[in-house]
């Protein structure tokens, strides 16, 4: 069993897809959650755009870049912008508890000593949490607590 299993990654590194928009300019409609999410961090970045056609470029390029505390250096999230971040994966599955490796499939209760998986964001500096959810599944009653 691990003493200590976490992951930590920036959120801007971590999500599938960001989008940045002015405060105001959203639509009231839902998005289609079947149509193609299309990357747009210009607000942030405009560096992060396909030189040939100034379209944003897709969420890999920004993934990779800001993958790097270089790079991050400097940038922050301000209150002008709406900031939209998309998550999904496809190795956890939450119904099941289990971390699927396509090959096997792994109880991840085993190694959390009965504890809730927690999916969060805090901020480093203060310890404030932006979102700090814990999922919690019959298989960690199997644990002693």
């Amino acid at each position: 069993m691990l003493d200590n299993p976490h992951i930590l990654t920036p959120v801007v590194a971590g999500a599938q897809c960001i989008n940045i928009s002015k405060v105001g300019a959203e639509t009231e409609e839902l998005p289609d959650l079947n149509a193609p999410h299309r990357e747009d961090m210009l607000a942030m970045l405009p560096t992060l755009t396909d030189r040939h056609t100034g379209e944003p470029l897709p969420s890999p390029h920004r993934k990779k870049w800001f993958t790097s505390a270089k790079n991050r250096a400097g940038l922050s999230f301000d209150t002008e912008n709406l900031y939209t971040f998309h998550f999904w994966q496809h190795l956890l599955d939450l119904s099941a508890y289990e971390l699927d490796m396509g090959v096997a499939q792994f109880d991840i209760s085993s190694h959390l000593n009965g504890q809730p998986l927690q999916l969060m964001v805090k901020q480093q500096s203060t310890g404030e949490y932006l979102w700090n959810f814990e999922v919690w599944h019959e298989n960690l009653l199997k644990h002693d607590l």
